[in-house]
């Protein structure tokens, strides 16, 4: 039977891990602060792009675009890393909506977008339905289109190649 002193033990070297430098964000608490990064990241996005999302999707992509590449340089790289997967993970539920209605250009938007955010949530280690409730919306339909689409280009979850379609 394991002893019940041990447990305190774990605990007190599990904290003095934690805390040594480059260590203070790996607790369990980092993965709401990465949604509640990206969700920051996607409402800007919203803010700024929303308007564009029905109606031009070139202006869509290149309002989107814009915001990717001015992420600031001064935020600590694991907030940028949640920045640019907030602004590409709306990036491409927008365009995902606007290529239901068949909007011109809709349909690349999407792979471009979901090209940038699906890396960035496998080296955030965030799952399909953390990152889905980051914007609002139908998360079963959603991530069931996301696979849809990954199933279609030919690959995995994993984001790599399956076999011959």
């Amino acid at each position: 039977m394991p002893s019940k002193t041990r447990a305190p033990g774990l605990i007190l070297v599990l904290a003095l891990v934690m805390s040594l430098p480059g260590c203070e964000n790996s607790g369990i608490g980092d993965a709401d602060a990465a949604i509640a990064g990206v969700r920051h990241a996607a409402d800007d996005a919203r803010r700024q792009c929303q308007a564009f999302m029905h109606e031009d999707a070139d202006e869509y992509v290149s309002c989107l675009d814009s915001l990717l590449a001015r992420e600031n340089l001064a935020l600590a790289p694991r907030e940028r890393v949640d920045r640019r997967l907030g602004l590409a993970y709306f990036g491409w539920v927008g365009a995902n909506n606007s290529a239901r209605i068949a909007l011109p250009g809709a349909v690349e938007a999407t792979t471009r977008y979901r090209r940038i955010f699906r890396p960035l949530q496998r080296q955030m280690m965030i799952t399909d339905q953390a990152l889905c409730r980051a914007v609002e919306g139908p998360c079963e339909a959603r991530i069931a289109q996301l696979r849809e689409q990954e199933r279609d280009e030919g690959l995995s979850a994993s984001g790599r190649a399956v076999g011959p379609r």
